[in-house]
């Protein structure tokens, strides 16, 4: 059973700002507070964090990217808190509508861009979907729907995400996945080489340890297909 959600913040999806500006667009958004410099530490500052392998609410909540770059916002050298330059990228999820995104293209002025999927949002900034968050900066934007007297809420033991890779030709083909929620993620990398920095994203333990031959990666493929279905 898919966990409930209730919706406590409006989403005003009018609002525009500038394109590099991802976390004060959603704030205006939400109506949420400024409190951090990057979208990547606002995104670690959230305590109501959930990860790319649970569902997403039928609810508006906002969606989180890791997003490296060299950018100069006028504040001095910038560290992600791990040594490295992952500014993040953030929008506002509105479910039977769109994503909601500060514009992609540098040479937008003040708009907003709209998208159908994480995946898309993804491409569109060269960015690796993380999680999603039912606060903002200390504001409440939704919360777990209360179950009905005598009813428990259903909690999923769920596993750990694994990583794995295979061989394509010349490609090697990395993916971090997860056998009980179905999250699948791929991609390409030269043999042999591997970016640590999107295992650890995904809490994959950093390290790409299972070698599949293409037809267990199928297989692999096609079972994780199924438990999406089941859990839809």
């Amino acid at each position: 059973m898919k966990k409930r959600y209730v919706g406590l913040v409006k989403p005003r999806t009018n609002v525009t700002d500038t394109p590099g500006m991802c976390l004060r667009y959603v704030q205006k958004v939400f109506g949420a507070p400024a409190q951090h410099r990057s979208a990547w530490h606002a995104w670690k500052a959230q305590k109501h964090r959930h990860g790319p392998d649970e569902p997403l609410p039928n609810v508006p909540v906002v969606l989180w990217f890791a997003h490296w770059g060299n950018y100069d916002d006028g504040l001095g050298p910038y560290d992600d808190g791990e040594g490295g330059n992952n500014w993040g990228h953030t929008t506002a999820l509105v479910p039977g509508d769109a994503i909601y995104s500060s514009p992609a293209d540098p040479r937008a002025g003040a708009s907003y861009d709209r998208y159908q999927s994480y995946q898309q949002v993804e491409r569109a900034f060269n960015a690796r979907y993380v999680g999603w968050s039912e606060d903002l900066n200390g504001l409440r934007i939704a919360k777990p729907a209360t179950a009905p007297a005598g009813q428990k809420e259903e909690e999923d033991d769920m596993p750990k995400n694994q990583a794995a890779w295979t061989r394509n030709g010349k490609k090697q083909i990395n993916r971090v996945f997860n056998t009980g929620s179905g999250f699948d993620h791929e991609w390409e990398s030269s043999d042999g080489a591997y970016n640590t920095n999107i295992l650890r994203t995904f809490d994959a333990n950093g390290t790409l340890n299972s070698e599949l031959t293409l037809s267990q990666y199928a297989a692999l493929t096609e079972d994780l297909a199924a438990v999406r279905a089941q859990r839809a």
